[in-house]
């Protein structure tokens, strides 16, 4: 039985703000299909009402009829009616200030809490970062003494692999999934049947879910090819058993982690950093203890090759890591009574507020969303191979021992990098992403962003003195101290000396790419890749020129890496400046330099720290660590000031922190 029309409303009515309260009768929808509608693309609003609950409707009747089988529950969203009286238009205008002057100060209470989580997540991950490089290449430092480089240069073309089918998988989705935010989103107050609503907070969510298994879907096939083509070409099998275990192995742990990324964006999009370093601190702990039990069972056993312990360990690290995402996000919606679905594909259909039962076009992903992560993937494949180009290289030119000499150095040259600089990082682009989105973008939002990034870069400039005057000076040392004598006796310790020098141009680089990938378009994005290709050219020839013509080996390929971030970071700094256009011209750059007084200090110290010599012996070792302790005096007395600014500022957003989490308590 069909629900009659309510009769036409009186003059009285419509210029009042009383609405038309109708009950819903149990059992009252009309379940018999009408050949004359087209109810099958129109969606259906429901709520939590019950049958026979009194609901609110427009005074302006709609005459709409479904040919579908539909919930007695309906809700139409309320129109508020125009009201023609002078003095009650007054007094909506002041409601509506007052409302304009709420909503602002809301939005900027939930900017102000945003930054304020960010700020704080980006130490716990950073806490997490520190545990997992820890605890890696500790079990790694163990492990040296009971393989040869042949299984360390085997392992790391594996771990390229791997690294190869989730970076073209799931970081142009990862970077744009990061400019939504869910801090300007409207409440779920009304939802479409079989799908969320856009601009709703659980619209926005599940537009990100969607996008979440992108990855997958992309991942597998690519995981496969690349495989395939690793198994055909690599030469691993010449030089180690069960190679080709090994690399089905490895390409089934990158898919496996790839299932986990509906509920990583999820959880990144709820700026859930804590959620990220528990899940990332287990799986690493659990890699590293099972890689490390199978080495000792394999020698124990008789089995001459260890690549099968590594196998087994990424395998490990990617079912324990899929597993925990998985388990938080379903647990997180059911305890919340989410509307999107982590684990599901599931339309959202766009918001109508006019009309509520016109028709309504269902999306999955939203266009800006997509169109942005399009043109980050072509970015991002140029990326790969400019950053992980030397890897590539290596396993070209290099034989299989020397390539687990470099991978031995890499992981020691590049402690710091993956320590400090890779959290940072990616806080840089969360927290950048939030700060300077064109929707809530103020000036003190530029001044903002303007005294954290110049932070960043002169503390990292800092760093760099200490890297270029030191490195070099105490690598010998350390590496003896670290390896055993038969990795002496190779070109280790000159490319680890090598390779500090290559780090202040990692950190910088990485500082300023985090800021463009933050508020470059689709268009910057774009221009973007074009330089890249010209760089990976330059990157090929230098490459070409240091290993092949002048045979320098690891170190040309170390001087090459340095030619190209120089290129990154010039035309990074170019698109930086004119980002903040005229009235902030050059002020990034100007705040940035070190202090006069700690350059002249290093200048001093570095021709100090050459006449020490390097670091043989313990007591030339003293020296130099009393020449740096010397030179961060100098940058604590000169940066004092800076210093203080800076944790009085943490300090006043940790309060507007705790405020803003007490007003949400009190309003709760």
């Amino acid at each position: 039985m069909a629900i009659p029309p309510p009769p036409p409303p009186t003059d009285k009515q419509l210029n009042s703000r009383n609405r038309i309260s109708i009950t819903i009768p149990e059992n009252s929808v009309d379940r018999q299909a009408s050949p004359q509608s087209n109810s099958a693309s129109t969606p259906t609003y429901s709520n939590l009402s019950s049958p026979g609950e009194q609901l609110q409707v427009p005074s302006v009747p709609i005459y709409r009829r479904h040919s579908r089988k539909r919930s007695s529950q309906v809700l139409i969203p309320p129109v508020v009616p125009h009201n023609d009286e002078g003095e009650e238009d007054e007094k909506d205008g002041t409601d509506a200030s007052r409302r304009r002057s709420r909503s602002r100060s809301n939005s900027k209470q939930a900017a102000t809490h945003s930054v304020g989580r960010i700020a704080s997540g980006a130490s716990i991950l950073m806490g997490a970062q520190f545990f997992a490089k820890i605890i890696t290449f500790a079990f790694n430092q163990a492990l040296l003494k009971f393989i040869d480089p042949t299984v360390f240069g085997a392992n790391a073309q594996l771990e390229l692999l791997v690294n190869t089918i989730l970076y073209f998988s799931r970081e142009a989705v990862r970077l744009a999934t990061q400019r939504q935010t869910l801090s300007d989103k409207k409440a779920d107050v009304y939802r479409f049947e079989g799908g969320t609503v856009a601009g709703t907070v659980s619209g926005t969510s599940q537009q990100v879910v969607n996008m979440g298994f992108v990855p997958i879907i992309g991942g597998i096939p690519l995981a496969g090819v690349l495989a395939l083509i690793y198994w055909r070409s690599s030469d691993l099998q010449e030089h180690q058993e069960y190679a080709g275990v090994a690399i089905a192995v490895y390409a089934i742990a990158a898919v496996i982690e790839l299932l986990s990324e509906p509920c990583y964006v999820i959880s990144q999009l709820q700026l859930e950093f804590k959620v990220r370093a528990k899940f990332e601190s287990i799986a690493v702990t659990t890699r590293c203890i099972l890689t490390f039990i199978l080495v000792l069972a394999g020698r124990s056993v008789g089995l001459s090759s260890s690549i099968i312990a590594y196998a087994c360990g990424q395998l490990a690290y990617s079912c324990v890591l899929t597993g925990l995402y998985i388990t938080h996000g379903v647990v997180n919606v059911r305890r919340n009574q989410g509307a999107y679905k982590p684990l599901a594909i599931q339309g959202v259909w766009s918001d109508p507020p006019a009309d509520a039962m016109s028709v309504s076009k269902k999306e999955y992903i939203d266009p800006e969303t997509r169109k942005l992560a399009l043109s980050l993937w072509v970015q991002t494949i140029f990326k790969h191979c400019l950053t992980e180009g030397d890897k590539f290289l290596v396993s070209l030119l290099l034989s299989i021992n020397a390539q687990g000499v470099y991978a031995v150095v890499v992981n020691y040259g590049s402690l710091l990098a993956r320590l400090v600089f890779l959290p940072v990082e990616e806080t840089l682009r969360t927290f950048f992403s939030k700060l300077l989105s064109p929707k809530t973008l103020s000036a003190e939002d530029m001044e903002l962003s303007i005294t954290v990034f110049s932070t960043i870069l002169r503390l990292y400039s800092y760093l760099s003195l200490f890297a270029a005057i030191f490195g070099p000076k105490v690598a010998y040392y350390f590496l003896n101290l670290m390896v055993s004598s038969q990795w002496m006796q190779t070109d280790a310790p000159s490319v680890l000396a090598t390779y500090t020098c290559y780090i202040p141009f990692l950190a910088i680089n990485g500082a300023l790419e985090a800021f463009v990938q933050s508020v470059a378009t689709s268009q910057d994005i774009r221009h973007q890749g074009y330089i890249m290709i010209a760089f990976s050219m330059a990157f090929c020839i230098a490459a070409y020129v240091f290993m092949g013509l002048l045979d320098l080996g690891a170190n040309g390929l170390v001087y090459a890496s340095m030619i190209n971030m120089l290129l990154r970071i010039l035309w990074c700094g170019q698109f930086i400046e004119k980002y903040y256009h005229e009235k902030y011209r050059y002020q990034w750059i100007k705040r940035a330099l070190p202090r006069l007084v700690v350059v002249v200090s290093a200048i001093a110290v570095a021709f100090q720290s050459h006449y020490i010599g390097v670091a043989i012996t313990t007591a030339q070792l003293s020296r130099q660590v009393s020449l740096a302790m010397a030179l961060a005096l100098a940058v604590a007395i000169a940066e004092r000031d800076q210093l203080q600014s800076v944790g009085l500022k943490l300090l006043s957003v940790g309060r507007k922190n705790t405020q803003s989490t007490q007003n949400e308590k009190k309003e709760k």
